[in-house]
């Protein structure tokens, strides 16, 4: 979703005052305000009344900021604030938890509600705008809202025909729920992070400070959780993995920034960077998924390709003694989660590498199993039922495991899809646009990876929404929030002949 947005007088702004003594003090501000939030949504975990606090005077907050008109400052905030709750109840440890993004108004979280009304407030006291869209981003963002309208207007009619018996289980919440968090939200995101750079283009660097604050939070909720035993399940075991936003997925790739221009030649980055790679230790050792593991073999890959030659003869050694250290703490390990998930991710990618064995699919892992299976039946699907394969199926549209090789091990899709065989809810964002939107969607999928090789030099920010998009898109609120913010931002970035990327380091 992300294109050039051009300004006509963007030369004209005075860069040094960007990096000036107030861009600095925010970034500070945000780092500690970030730090303090990841704590608290840890300490709240359990306690209702603590946790409906902290959301009130969040909301607040953000509310007061949207009136008076500080619309950078107040989405930088909403970033911070929504980006480290805890979203997802299993790294909470609890079957229901009180969150920022977990709390609803008429089916909806409030979060969303609070974007909305930024939205219709900001076209209503409108700002001067200072900078103009441009003709490419303009392509590309119908071109997503056209994707949006067809997953819509075809999952109706699939509704409609009662394809796939889809009309024997709720399917109303089904299908509100995908649009929620794969049309609707990103919408929102997209048109708040544009509303914020077009009425304050000179404030750019707040936005992206509170990205960064994103991350840096993280990886103290990490930290703080680990050494106060904050246990969660994980895996299938009890008491194992550490409580923690699930923005935590992506948190290797913040190691990234650090070899970024103008990053690398500033000052104070090196603290930032031990609590980075220090974060990520810790989740490696604790909370290490696909998704994890994924994101810090991208980012370590993306990391030498940036560094220059001196970097690397520093950089790599480290980074192969502190591999070497991880595994051999790891294995050490014999009452946690660490050994068994390690193990087992190893396994998972011995078993993808392992193509040419007569029972490769069948001896895989569950995990990589189902999503290479899901994308096969997907192929059948439309193979059955061709006229479907340009647009997709829409929202809610779904698949038969026409190869029999969906096996139940637990929470892969829920019992009402198992119970009428359809499956809707594919992992991994490349099934799902393909599901949901054909050949449409993989373009969509195709042109967003294409914007990454391009641009990835230009911006941290195309890094790390791209990361997202491709990996997990559809996947969360918080993900979908930090992915997309960061696809407009880096596309600020790489409109510019002048790249800035984060002040005061």
């Amino acid at each position: 979703m992300v294109g050039r947005v051009c300004s006509n007088s963007i030369d004209n702004f005075n860069y040094q005052r960007l990096y000036g003594k107030s861009t600095h003090s925010y970034l500070g501000y945000l780092l500690l305000l970030s730090a303090i939030v990841s704590i608290l949504n840890i300490i709240s975990i359990g306690s209702v009344r603590m946790s409906i606090c902290i959301i009130a005077v969040e909301v607040l907050s953000l509310v007061f900021l949207i009136v008076i008109g500080k619309y950078t400052l107040f989405y930088s905030l909403f970033v911070v604030f929504s980006s480290l709750s805890i979203e997802i109840s299993t790294f909470a440890g609890l079957e229901e938890h009180k969150s920022l993004t977990t709390v609803r108004f008429l089916g909806i979280n409030v979060v969303a509600w609070i974007l909305v009304f930024f939205i219709i407030y900001s076209f209503i006291i409108k700002k001067k705008r200072n900078f103009k869209i441009n003709k490419e981003f303009s392509r590309l963002f119908f071109a997503f809202l056209f994707i949006i309208l067809l997953g819509v207007v075809i999952g109706l009619f699939n509704i409609l025909i009662n394809d796939n018996e889809i009309r024997s289980i709720d399917f109303l919440k089904h299908y509100i729920a995908i649009f929620y968090i794969m049309g609707f939200c990103p919408l929102l995101f997209i048109i708040s992070t544009f509303v914020c750079l077009s009425s304050e283009p000179s404030k750019s660097l707040v936005l992206k400070n509170a990205i960064i604050a994103v991350i840096f939070g993280s990886c103290v909720q990490g930290i703080f959780s680990y050494l106060n035993h904050y246990t969660i399940s994980l895996g299938g075991l009890d008491d194992v993995g550490i409580a923690a936003s699930n923005i935590y997925f992506y948190l290797p790739f913040g190691i990234t920034l650090f070899f970024c221009e103008p990053v690398r030649n500033m000052k104070f980055k090196y603290p930032l960077l031990v609590v980075f790679v220090a974060g990520v230790a810790v989740f490696l050792i604790n909370n290490a998924n696909g998704k994890f593991i994924i994101s810090l073999f991208i980012s370590l890959i993306i990391s030498i390709m940036l560094m220059n030659y001196k970097e690397r003869l520093i950089v790599l050694p480290l980074l192969i003694c502190f591999a070497f250290a991880a595994i051999i703490y790891a294995s050490q390990k014999t009452d946690i989660f660490s050994q068994y998930l390690l193990k087992q991710k190893i396994e998972e990618v011995r078993g993808l590498l392992n193509v040419f064995s007569p029972s490769w699919l069948s001896n895989m892992p569950a995990s990589p199993r189902f999503r290479i299976t899901e994308f096969m039946n997907t192929v059948v699907e439309y193979e059955k039922k061709p006229w479907y394969l340009l647009f997709g199926k829409g929202y809610a549209g779904s698949i038969r495991d026409h190869l029999h090789a969906f096996v139940k091990v637990g929470g892969e899709y829920s019992d009402d899809q198992w119970e009428i065989g359809s499956f809707f809810y594919l992992h991994e964002s490349f099934n799902l646009l393909f599901l949901n939107n054909g050949i449409l969607g993989v373009l969509l999928w195709v042109n967003i990876l294409v914007i990454f090789m391009k641009n990835y030099k230009k911006s941290f920010f195309i890094i790390l929404g791209c990361a997202i998009f491709l990996i997990t898109y559809g996947y969360s609120f918080v993900l979908t929030l930090v992915g997309f913010t960061s696809l407009v931002v880096g596309a600020f970035d790489c409109c510019h002949k002048k790249q800035v990327t984060l002040g005061g380091i």
